[in-house]
């Protein structure tokens, strides 16, 4: 049964249910909106309505009615809401970009490109993953160069310190990167062949990323067995011993301490 006007007026703190999947949220501040609850593919969901100041409790209900209709169809209103903002934020960096080829930069092409496909990749975290390696990666190199002016140096300055180290990493960077400039190029920013490209492209000037192994560095001693170690190596006879404990003492480079001099050292 619907909530009265009274109910709705000195309703507590929580959720209280109105009705055909319809709840009045009201904060500990007071504050009091509309939700609706669903189920789509075994999964449950909320979607906020607004709030009751904004949206009256006949048009939350009337809102409600429509949502449950969508739903009874299995489509789910909420991705379908954040597909139809993203497609509007698409279209907002589109037409910023049509305003100055020059300001078409690679930083607005990617974001461009993440918002016309998140609504097709599987969850939000991929969208997130991509933005997160292209900010990591690519944009202080990049972000801020036309998408016309990219070239394969650049996208060699980009993955050469990662290649190693990071090999997967550096491969998703690399396939992104390409995905973009795809992208722009299609859409008419940029022409040219694509400069991260990998066969007839980066395979001339990179190893083959099966044939990386990534740089494993040797792991730290917990610290604590560090006392027990320096206890055994101070009973240690040899100037191999003395340098080890120097080393670890002053937190120094070996090549340094095995070279250093007494008139470098200030006792």
């Amino acid at each position: 049964m619907a909530l009265t006007n009274l109910q709705i007026k000195n309703a507590k703190p929580g959720m209280h249910i109105d009705g055909n999947n319809l709840y009045l949220s009201v904060t500990s501040k007071g504050a009091k909106s509309w939700i609706f609850r669903f189920q789509v593919n075994d999964k449950r969901r909320e979607m906020g309505l607004g709030s009751l100041t904004a949206l009256p409790a006949t048009e939350a209900r009337a809102k409600a009615s429509q949502l449950k209709v969508v739903v009874s169809h299995g489509i789910d209103p909420l991705a379908e809401r954040d597909a139809e903002r993203l497609a509007v934020k698409a279209a907002d960096l589109a037409d910023k970009a049509e305003l100055n080829r020059l300001n078409f930069t690679f930083r607005v092409a990617a974001e461009l490109h993440i918002a016309n496909y998140a609504s097709s990749w599987r969850n939000d975290k991929h969208a997130k993953q991509w933005s997160s390696t292209l900010l990591t990666y690519a944009y202080p190199k990049i972000g801020d160069i036309p998408v016309e002016q990219i070239t394969m140096p650049h996208i060699v300055e980009i993955l050469q310190p990662i290649w190693s180290e990071k090999p997967e990493t550096a491969s998703r960077v690399r396939m992104r990167i390409e995905a973009v400039l795809n992208s722009a190029k299609a859409q008419g920013w940029r022409s040219g062949e694509n400069p991260a490209t990998w066969k007839g492209g980066l395979d001339a000037v990179l190893p083959r990323p099966d044939r990386v192994r990534a740089v494993r560095h040797h792991p730290s001693m917990p610290f604590p067995s560090a006392p027990a170690f320096m206890t055994s190596l101070a009973k240690r006879d040899g100037l191999g011993a003395l340098a080890l404990h120097f080393t670890i003492l002053t937190a120094g480079r070996s090549g340094e301490v095995r070279g250093a001099r007494w008139d470098e050292i200030d006792l």
